[in-house]
């Protein structure tokens, strides 16, 4: 028998307890055992394998098993000794980087980004950041958005932006995004518009405290025009931190069209995975990322932003579909996560 242990996590100041990287990678799962000190789940595709998903610190290792896998995150503590096989699960974070861990203590490392020069005994797969998201901020709760209609009376702008402010001074942060809204702006001031985030949004934004991550606020937010831009926390043309973070999964969560600003190859490979935006219609245009940004607000601007989204509604609503399906189905990227976790291990 082969166990995998995910000790208890906390996620600093946002939830106390976060499952969510657990439930992204294994889910869905039939339960074998239940106790005060864990959830014990097995998964049907996977003979003989066994996950212990801690409901505390310092559980015990169920049925004694004497060389169980251990996955850990950031936020994990782990009250294991490092005699047991540890692998460190980076699905937490915005980019590729050091986790401010020392990788030699870990047997191997699975993360949530795609860098192309990937160091040994590690795996990525940027997919993940998508389930994770679904359990993080909620959804599992809420009823399916693909059956929501809300409609906003009166005039509504052609676009807003998800960075709020048209004039961010914070280049750590939005430095790039700052420059790209300017000229977009300039060029079609009749489309460009800032987002006021409501009280509702703040809530349920990662915004230090997440005190009601089940409520919709983001989502009455993101459907007040015909469209919505978002741009992703790397650089438009960066080819290296190859992620997505929450600014997609919101976006084309919200059943609204979305322009997303993020590099060519994160394009292709949401359109490959069945996504549409606008920028699907004009992916062929440029290799660019930010001439393919205005190529796709010529388009609009052209065939007109209501025009478009009416006539792919339908895609609009399958983004969201997709979403659900990738959480609640067993698929193929997560189970070739969960068995490279279990390579080179014949116990």
């Amino acid at each position: 028998m082969r166990l995998v242990i995910f000790p208890l996590t906390d996620y600093a100041n946002q939830l106390k307890i976060d499952f969510s990287s657990i439930f992204s990678l294994i889910y869905p799962f039939d339960v074998v055992e239940t106790s005060e000190y864990f959830l014990i789940v097995k998964k049907k595709d996977l003979d003989n394998v066994y996950f212990q998903i801690n409901l505390e610190h310092h559980a015990k290792i169920w049925n004694n098993n004497k060389n169980p896998i251990i996955v850990v995150s950031k936020f994990t503590t782990n009250t294991y000794p490092n005699l047991y096989k540890l692998i460190y699960f980076e699905n937490h974070g915005e980019a590729w980087g050091d986790p401010n861990q020392n990788y030699d203590k870990f047997y191997k490392v699975l993360t949530s980004a795609s860098n192309p020069e990937l160091p040994p005994n590690t795996y990525g797969e940027p997919l993940l950041h998508f389930t994770r998201n679904f359990y993080f901020y909620g959804f599992h709760f809420n009823p399916p958005l693909y059956d929501f209609t809300l409609k906003y009376d009166g005039n509504i702008p052609n676009c807003m932006v998800y960075s709020g402010r048209l004039d961010s001074q914070q280049p750590s942060k939005a430095g790039y995004r700052t420059e790209f809204i300017k000229e977009l702006k300039q060029k079609y001031p009749q489309h460009i518009f800032p987002k006021i985030k409501t009280e509702d949004f703040k809530k349920c934004n990662l915004n230090g405290i997440n005190e009601d991550f089940k409520n919709n606020g983001w989502y009455w937010d993101f459907n007040k025009s015909h469209s919505f831009l978002v741009f992703e926390t790397a650089d438009i043309n960066d080819r290296i931190n190859h992620f997505y973070s929450e600014k997609t999964f919101r976006a084309l969560m919200s059943g609204n069209m979305i322009i997303l600003g993020i590099s060519t190859p994160r394009h292709k490979q949401l359109i490959d995975a069945g996504f549409w935006t606008p920028t699907n219609e004009v992916i062929d245009k440029s290799e660019d990322a930010e001439e393919l940004l205005f190529e796709t607000f010529e388009y609009l601007n052209k065939e007109g932003f209501y025009i478009i989204k009416s006539k792919n509604i339908e895609k609009i609503k399958n983004n969201q579909r997709i979403l659900y399906d990738w959480f609640y189905k067993d698929q193929p990227f997560k189970t070739k996560a969960i068995e490279w976790i279990l390579e080179d291990d014949n116990r």
